[in-house]
């Protein structure tokens, strides 16, 4: 009697090892960027870095420009400065 609850807990075991490892098969591991809402994620935070470095170095253009250009263009580099300063400064933080 025992022999046999012994026996039938082996080929329990064997069932339960086969099946699990057709599972393991068919669920490999994959790597995290092949998910596609990371994906979308991750593309979301380098357009945002991307646009934020391209409004920082127009800030920056604006602000040589209004060095070397006579005074009708200086006073318009300082005033798209002036609007655009704001806005870089806070836009990358959120």
């Amino acid at each position: 009697m025992n022999l046999e609850k012994y026996d039938e807990a082996v080929e329990l075991f064997t069932r339960f090892r086969k099946v699990y490892q057709e599972n393991k098969k068919d669920n490999s591991q994959s790597k995290i960027i092949e998910h596609a809402d990371v994906r979308r994620m991750l593309l979301f935070q380098k357009a945002v870095v991307e646009g934020s470095l391209s409004l920082i170095m127009e800030c920056g253009l604006y602000e040589d420009l209004s060095g070397v250009v006579d005074e009708d263009q200086k006073e318009k580099y300082h005033l798209l400065l002036d609007l655009l300063t704001p806005i870089a400064k806070t836009y990358p933080s959120e």
